[in-house]
């Protein structure tokens, strides 16, 4: 069983892409931090979207919802 916070899609090629620094979940650490804003803004927007045709080539997508800042 994969933790909520991780997505993995399976595919059939030997391709594997890792999309690790879309999350902003701060995984209730917000109290933690100076600026719980600061810590979801740190993440790389779009790179879920420029990739999204991996999984047309078969391609595994390993994707993570936790911000970068946990």
């Amino acid at each position: 069983t994969l933790p909520s916070w991780l997505t993995v899609t399976r595919g059939t090629a030997p391709l594997l892409v890792s999309i690790p620094h879309t999350g902003t979940d701060l995984a209730g650490l917000e109290n933690r931090l100076v600026s719980p804003w600061l810590g979801r803004r740190d993440a790389d927007w779009w790179i879920d979207k420029l990739y999204d045709f991996a999984e047309d080539l078969g391609a595994t997508v390993v994707h993570t919802a936790i911000s970068r800042t946990v």
